[in-house]
């Protein structure tokens, strides 16, 4: 059984529709989850998902410029540049993080586009280009996003401390 809001109409939703609202925070949700277990996992299985976690996050950037392609196929206009700037930044960015040979400098690539998502989601939103419920799930989502994230990345991983090597 498939639990939909607005029956196929959630483009003109101004509420989040309950499937949107739950995948959307479920995919948050996997990377607080991997930021509890990286602060009290053995250091092996932190690292392990200190990694997965990267690769999430950055997956993650790669849906969300599927995202603005995909929603470009349903306006009247077709798409228009900004879209298929931000699908590609925001696919690019999540590619170009998991390539870095520093897991720091993918980090601070993906906390800028995530504040990236934020931005062009709520102003494509307001313009119509977006469903009008990313104007209030984006903030939040986003936000809580970037926190975490920010914490991964000053994490180490796992309680014991780590070698220098």
């Amino acid at each position: 059984m498939v639990v939909r809001v607005y029956h196929g109409q959630e483009s003109d939703a101004h509420q989040t529709p309950a499937e949107g609202f739950l995948l959307g925070w479920s995919a948050v949700l996997v990377l607080f989850l991997c930021l509890i277990g990286i602060s009290f996992l053995p250091r092996r299985t932190a690292t392990v998902l200190r990694r997965f976690a990267l690769l999430w996050a950055a997956t993650l950037l790669c849906f969300f410029g599927g995202v603005h392609r995909g929603a470009s196929f349903y306006n009247r206009e077709g798409p228009v540049l900004s879209e298929i700037s931000a699908m590609l930044l925001l696919y690019f960015t999540g590619l170009l993080a998991l390539a870095l040979p520093r897991e720091e400098d993918s980090w601070r690539l993906l906390q800028a586009g995530y504040l990236f998502t934020l931005v062009a989601d709520v102003s494509l939103a307001k313009k119509k280009r977006l469903p009008s419920f990313f104007a209030r799930l984006r903030p939040p989502q986003m936000s809580a996003a970037l926190l975490v994230i920010s914490l991964l990345a000053a994490k180490k991983s796992g309680p014991y401390p780590q070698s220098s090597t």
